[in-house]
Order: C-alpha cells, then sequence, then structure tokens
C-alpha cells in the first residue's frame, strides 16, 4: 500500500515541477518565495515513524528554484536516495509554501528570480535583456541598439549566409524565416548559393507583391508566386497594398480596370466618318417614315 501512494506521490509531484517550469519559459508568473531551514522531514512516506535526511541550512528559494536545489543540496541527495527526487521537490515547496517568511512574487519575461533574505522577490535578467528600475517598478529590457530576435535580445539576427551547414537548401530558408518580420517572406536570391536568403516583404514590395519573386524559391519550397507590379501592361502608377497590385493611373489608351488590379484598353468613341453618318441618318429617316405611313418624309437641308 505505501509502495502505491509513493508512486502516484511521485508522478502528481513530477507534473507539478514540469509545470511550473513550463509556466516560467512561456514567461510571467507569480510565484512563493521564502527563507527555509530545518529539517528535510519524511515521516509521512514512512508510517508516520520520526524520519529525517537531515538539516538543511537556511536557503532562499523560490518555487522555480527547487528542481536545481534539491540536484545539488546533499541532505536533499540522502533524501532522493531514500523517497525519490520528485517526492523530496514536493517536500521542500510545500516547506516554501508554508513559511511565515513567505511572499508571493510576480516576475517579468526573461526573468531569473534571485531571492534572497532582504529582497525575496528579487531577480537577475536573461536572454541578453538588461535590469533596469525605474519609478521603483523592475524590468527585463533590451536596450537600443541591440533588438529582439527570436525572444532574445542581441545585437542582430541570423541571416541565411550565416546559418550553420546543413544537409539541404530548404533548410536556410525556413532558417530565415524564422528571423523575419511579421508579414515578410525568406526569398532565395536570384543567382546567389545555397545559404543566401532575404526577407522580403510581400505586403508592400512593388516587384515581389504577394510573395517570392517568380524566379526565385520560397522557403515552403515552390517557386515564387509573387507578382510584379511593375510589369502590368499599360500600367503608368501602381504601388503593392497588402500583397496585391494596386493600381492608380493607366497609361494612354488603357483605363483602370473596375478590380484596380490591371489596365485594359479604352473603347474608340471617336467620331465616326461622314459616309458613317449619312448612312445612319438615312436609316433614321426611313424608320421614321414607315412609322407614319409614308414611303418617305419629305427631306428638307
Amino acid at each position: 500500500m505505501r509502495f502505491a501512494i509513493l508512486i502516484l506521490l511521485s508522478v502528481v509531484c513530477s507534473v507539478s515541477a514540469e509545470a511550473i517550469e513550463s509556466l516560467l519559459r512561456r514567461g510571467s508568473i507569480s510565484q512563493v518565495c521564502a527563507c527555509i531551514s530545518g529539517d528535510l522531514r519524511l515521516d509521512s512516506y514512512f508510517g508516520g515513524k520520526k524520519v529525517t535526511a537531515g538539516a538543511l541550512g537556511e536557503s532562499c528559494l523560490c518555487e522555480s528554484d527547487v528542481p536545481t536545489f534539491v540536484s545539488g543540496n546533499n541532505v536533499c541527495k540522502n533524501g532522493i536516495d531514500m523517497v525519490g527526487q520528485a517526492i523530496v521537490e514536493f517536500i521542500v515547496v510545500e516547506m516554501i509554501k508554508s513559511c511565515s517568511n513567505k511572499q508571493t512574487c510576480t516576475f517579468p519575461d526573461h526573468a531569473t528570480p534571485a531571492c534572497s533574505a532582504s529582497n525575496k522577490c528579487g531577480f537577475s535578467c536573461g536572454d541578453g535583456y538588461s535590469l533596469v528600475n525605474k519609478n521603483g517598478h523592475s524590468s527585463c529590457t533590451c536596450p537600443s541598439p541591440k533588438s529582439v530576435c527570436n525572444g532574445k535580445c542581441s545585437n542582430s539576427c541570423p541571416s541565411g549566409r550565416s546559418l550553420p551547414e546543413k544537409r539541404n537548401h530548404l533548410h536556410y530558408g525556413q532558417q530565415t524565416q524564422r528571423v523575419c518580420r511579421p508579414g515578410w517572406m525568406a526569398c532565395g536570391i536570384a543567382g546567389g548559393t545555397l545559404r543566401q536568403w532575404e526577407c522580403i516583404d510581400i505586403q508592400r514590395d512593388l516587384e515581389s507583391c504577394g510573395g517570392c519573386p517568380s524566379d526565385v524559391v520560397s522557403a515552403d519550397g515552390d517557386f515564387g508566386r509573387g507578382v510584379d507590379c511593375t510589369t502590368i501592361p499599360g500600367v503608368s502608377d501602381v504601388s503593392c497594398v497588402s500583397g496585391r497590385c494596386a493600381v492608380e493611373k493607366c497609361m494612354p489608351g488603357y483605363k483602370v480596370s473596375r478590380s484596380g488590379r490591371h489596365c485594359e484598353p479604352e473603347e474608340d468613341t471617336t467620331a465616326t466618318s461622314d459616309d458613317d453618318k449619312s448612312t445612319l441618318r438615312g436609316k433614321i429617316v426611313a424608320a421614321a417614315a414607315a412609322f407614319a405611313g409614308l414611303e418617305h418624309l419629305p427631306f428638307s437641308e
């Protein structure tokens, strides 16, 4: 029975630890921090018999610190030998939560808790971010001239030209796509090498509107489907708006289509010749005479 309980607790504690680490990876989270000390008691797992793995020295910990603390602390290692790591982690977390000096702390994105007796909610910043204190509020900030690239604050983002050696062409395109801005697309470079890719603003680029140029490969492996708006027949003034060509003006003899996507020839509205006019007038007169019951209408200039 005791063995079954230990297995169940191990599973529950393991899931709990993974959940904490997962939440921390996603960004801001509130957790309990405290300075703990005292015996690492294992009584509950030995039928109530007084069992201890040893005395823990005073340590200031937050919940997310527990897995690392347990793995490196000698007293905790003794406990691991007796009941397993998951249960020891569970016990330490409960010690934090039941401590009288505990404090609930909220940490910003990219922060690593740095609990101390004087500041249980202290933290440092990782991923290249810098700790900034402003108006009594601390945060992790990416200072200029650095920029955020794939969630990290760095001096520059990697380009297709600097990627490590890989097996195929598309790998470089897919890697480049990950660092392109939203709405931009990784496109191969005409005449370039397998590693040479660039990010193109396919929402506004006049010569690659809606996709990569048709003579290069895109990151999905197909040839580009972008349109060169400047090659539209008869176009005079055109732009790329939201990935589609928008014609503003056409050359003489053309007019903007109803869709506004291309130019179409204008209808010939020039005056007809004198012979055509005479023939048309004769037909009108004959029709009027027939309507009046006459062979012809009197005609006068």
